[in-house]
């Protein structure tokens, strides 16, 4: 079985580069940048926004040695308030980390961070895994109906790819809603 490669972008973004022109983007909770360097090649203007400052440093040294030109923001997601608006907004495998009162507030700001016709990509957890290790997981179609009145381009409630978690020698899988959602102009 393969795995998982952690440098390797959420596929949903092909649909994405596919569909929009280059244009900004915001990658809340960018981690190493998988999908913030992805749309960074196909020449969006991405801001990666993450708490770690050591991952930012490892993505600003990935983002030179590319020369894919990135934004970086140290700063927890929750209290990023960016004065512009984006085309593209990613959440990638960062909700399930929040409580629900938390994840509510961050697909609204998501939401109303996005211009119209602009597109959100969120993939995170569903209650498919196993309860109590992360503080809120998502119920089935439950990201899904957080998105109506957009148009939802693609939604799937299904397995991750095989990982191994450090420190570990067998590999596993957990269960993830993926949506990719366009905003009614």
């Amino acid at each position: 079985m393969p795995l998982w490669d952690e440098t390797q972008h959420e596929p949903l973004l092909e649909t994405v580069v596919r569909l929009s022109p280059p244009a900004p983007a915001l990658d809340l909770g960018a981690g190493l940048g998988r999908d913030s360097l992805f749309l960074g090649r196909h020449g969006f203007e991405v801001t990666a926004v993450d708490h770690d400052e050591t991952s930012l440093k490892k993505l600003r040294l990935l983002s030179k040695q590319e020369t894919t030109p990135l934004s970086f923001v140290h700063e927890d997601i929750r209290k990023y308030e960016p004065k512009n608006l984006f085309n593209v907004v990613i959440c990638d495998m960062v909700l399930h980390f929040f409580t629900h009162k938390e994840i509510l507030a961050m697909i609204a700001k998501m939401q109303r961070l996005t211009v119209p016709g602009g597109m959100n990509v969120v993939v995170a957890y569903s209650d498919k895994n196993e309860p109590g290790k992360r503080p809120y997981l998502f119920g089935h179609n439950e990201l899904r109906d957080r998105y109506l009145g957009w148009q939802i381009i693609s939604y799937d409630e299904k397995p991750t790819p095989w990982f191994v978690k450090p420190g570990e020698t067998e590999p596993r899988q957990n269960q993830a809603a993926y949506l990719l959602a366009q905003k009614i102009r």
